[in-house]
């Protein structure tokens, strides 16, 4: 009978050594899943914060344009305005053909340079507007 307690003895422990391990085996694991998972979050934290900066300097640069389309707009309106009061001051002399004597031999001499650019071809530099030729 002294062998059978001294064999369950030995068998009950290695009973409570194989179940200790196993729940050792188990806890270490749900540890490591535990700080991968966090690891995990982290990076996604970081994605996320990176992801909202890039997001609000998009959203200033954005405003920025549509600032400075709407100055651009202004302007235009501003040129449009003063191109339509300009040419209703002089409408009356443009349909009798009246010009003054400088601008048709402004145009003469664009026509001129214009048409040596367009003969000379591509390689040659465009006199410049001045009328220095």
């Amino acid at each position: 009978m002294t062998w059978r307690i001294g064999l369950l003895l030995v068998l009950l422990l290695v009973l409570t050594s194989a179940g200790s391990w196993m729940v050792g085996r188990q806890v270490g694991l749900a540890d490591g899943r535990a700080i991968c998972a966090e690891a995990q979050t982290d990076a996604y934290r970081d994605v996320l914060d990176e992801s909202t900066a890039q997001l609000k300097k998009v959203q200033d640069t954005s405003n920025s344009i549509f600032q400075r389309l709407a100055q651009r707009d202004d302007r235009d309106q501003q040129t449009t305005r003063e191109l339509r009061h300009a040419l209703a001051e002089t409408a009356a002399d443009r349909a009798a053909c009246r010009f003054p004597a400088d601008v048709m031999q402004q145009l003469e001499t664009a026509r001129q340079r214009a048409a040596k650019a367009t003969t000379s071809g591509l390689g040659s530099a465009v006199p410049d507007p001045g009328g220095g030729d």
